[in-house]
């Protein structure tokens, strides 16, 4: 089971504690209107390891490509146990958790198509699964509605970010064997990530 979602509730978590009893991580968000928490700096380390990456993937130094998206990644599990923790969560740092999961996933699509020959279906998927789920951010917030993680959309982009490992892995080496497990992995992103949309799509349409 996953740890804590960045998920936040109807006000940001200091509000629901008097000022005099909140801890030091409360009183900085709370200064900062929700900016300065554990929570958004692992999430955007997490963001900027990704990005150095891709950057090491494109020189061809793939091992430290690889390892620094891994941990980038795991950003996305620690910021909501940080946020969790320290009684910080918001609508600012979920907003920013959303933000970044689909920024990232794009830059990584763009790296992949020009840069790297990937089976042209495994990009059209992760697009069109990630593009779903940023409009029915934008649409929801039109709406007035709150868009919350899933667990089913973080076990998403976890498939997500395994599928583009592999996928570059795959480039380098014609293993049958590889391509299999890659595939494998692509149907699985397949039936979770159009889960996950689905139920991003019923909170969007959902009433106000």
């Amino acid at each position: 089971m996953l740890p804590d979602l960045h998920r936040r509730n109807d006000k940001p978590d200091w509000e629901y504690v008097n000022e005099n009893q909140r801890n030091s991580w409360q009183r900085l968000a709370a200064s900062t209107n929700g900016l300065v928490t554990p929570g958004n700096f692992i999430t955007v380390l997490g963001f900027l390891l990704v990005i150095a990456g891709l950057v090491l993937i494109v020189h061809k130094s793939y091992i430290g490509g690889l390892m620094a998206i891994v941990l980038g990644r795991l950003g996305d599990v620690l910021d909501g146990i940080a946020a969790t923790r320290t009684g910080t969560k918001s609508a600012t740092g979920e907003l920013l958790d959303l933000t970044v999961d689909k920024l990232i996933v794009f830059i990584a699509l763009a790296v992949l198509f020009f840069y790297f020959d990937v089976v042209w279906f495994i990009l059209a998927l992760i697009l069109v699964i990630n593009a779903l789920n940023g409009l029915s951010t934008v649409v929801a917030k039109l709406r007035g509605k709150a868009k919350h993680p899933s667990r089913a959309g973080k076990y998403a982009m976890a498939l997500c970010w395994l599928i583009i490992v592999l996928a570059v892995l795959l480039t380098k080496t014609d293993n049958s064997a590889l391509r299999g497990v890659t595939y494998a992995f692509t149907v699985a992103y397949a039936a979770v990530g159009g889960w996950a949309s689905y139920n991003y799509l019923q909170q969007m349409f959902a009433s106000k």
